[in-house]
């Protein structure tokens, strides 16, 4: 949860973090594999009166999935108001 951050700020948050784990992440000659993150991130206001306290955990969670059925290591924003399905949105912010 971030209080008082809009959806641009977050994804940009969740897209540092996701960038941060694969610079740590330097191949080795024992490395076994690669780690990667993927996100899903919702916002939502008071003003949205519809909304119930697990909406927008909902809406993060299934966002994760269609990052991760986009071909993970990215961060997909959620659609909290219905306009665009979550897997639509599955993109890297960043390559």
């Amino acid at each position: 949860m971030l209080p008082d951050t809009d959806a641009q700020e977050v994804g940009a948050i969740a897209e540092h973090v996701r960038a941060a784990v694969v610079e740590l992440m330097t191949p080795t000659p024992a490395s076994v594999g690669q780690i990667t993150v993927s996100a899903g991130c919702a916002t939502s206001g008071l003003a949205d009166v519809a909304v119930t306290p697990h909406a927008p955990i909902e809406a993060a969670d299934a966002a994760l999935y269609a990052a991760r059925r986009a071909g993970r290591n990215r961060v997909a924003p959620a659609d909290m108001n219905g306009a665009r399905d979550a897997s639509s949105m599955a993109s890297p912010l960043s390559p």
